[in-house]
């Protein structure tokens, strides 16, 4: 079963993620970030914006999928 959720900015739209969810435990969890490094203005805004952080990144949950294979992916945005 394929699942996606988008935009998730709270706890609570996280723990309604969470419910609807069929994972076991042992589950694998995969995080992937919203930008293709390959593509020159997205390697300038990922330099940019370690540049401005001081250490700090700070992300959004941008969308999370369930696939098929009973993994969890989180996909991850600069705020």
């Amino acid at each position: 079963m394929n699942i996606e959720f988008k935009d998730i900015k709270t706890v609570g739209d996280l723990k309604k993620v969470l419910e609807k969810l069929e994972l076991s435990d042992d589950s694998p969890i995969k995080l992937f970030y919203d930008y293709d490094l390959t593509s020159t203005e997205d390697t300038k805004l990922v330099r940019d914006t370690l540049a401005k952080s001081n250490g700090n990144l700070r992300y959004e949950i941008h969308e999370i999928r369930q696939s098929e294979s009973d993994q969890l992916s989180i996909y991850l945005k600069f705020l």
